[in-house]
Formats: structure tokens, sequence, C-alpha cells
């Protein structure tokens, strides 16, 4: 439960990204490719999809390029 009211917190309330956005994590470029409740998955610059837990991504420093904030999971 406590897994799914983060999830929701940080989807709803920090809204780091929407599909389509390229964010930087952990110095790895990204594109979102994909939002679900629980999870992002993502397309790596390589080309392959990638899926991160949103309770690992509340953890992380996430830089969008459309947005000019840094979104860490400590804020």
């Amino acid at each position: 439960m406590q897994e799914i009211l983060l999830a929701c917190i940080f989807l709803f309330v920090k809204h780091p990204y929407d599909v389509g956005d390229r964010v930087d994590i952990d110095t790895k470029s990204y594109t979102v490719a994909k939002m679900a409740l629980l999870s992002t998955n993502f397309k790596r610059t390589d080309g392959k999809f990638v899926w991160i837990g949103h309770n690992i991504l509340a953890t992380k420093v996430i830089e969008n390029s459309k947005y000019p904030i840094l979104f860490a999971g400590s804020h």
C-alpha cells in the first residue's frame, strides 16, 4: 500500500516528466516512453527500453530538458 501511495505522490504531485520528455537520471539520458502507476518505461539512447519503478525514481535526481528544474526524491 505504501508503494502505491508513493507512486501517486511521485506521478501526480511531483510530476517530473511527461511522455515524450527527454530526461537525465544518474548521468544517463532517456526519453519517457510510457507511464504506468508503479513504474515508467524509458527509451535509452541506444534504442533499448527500460522500466524503472517509481519507488526508485523518487530517490533520484531527474533532470528534464523541458523544465529547468531538478527533481530529487528528498524535496
